[in-house]
């Protein structure tokens, strides 16, 4: 994304509802996100909308 549109919380919404659309539509029961350690933005989006880190993988 364009550094003009970070801190606009674009991605925490597009995320929290690709989210909600999967649990209540598709009828998931589980969701998960793959994201860097270093990735710093990717990170926070996840933890903003209630991600827990359950681990890394090396």
């Amino acid at each position: 994304m364009h550094s003009s549109y970070s801190g606009k919380n674009i991605v925490s919404k597009a995320v929290k509802r690709l989210c909600t659309y999967s649990f209540e539509v598709l009828e998931l029961n589980k969701f998960s996100i793959f994201a860097d350690v270093e990735n710093i933005g990717s990170n926070k989006v996840a933890i903003k909308i209630g991600f827990k880190l359950v681990g890394i993988k090396l």
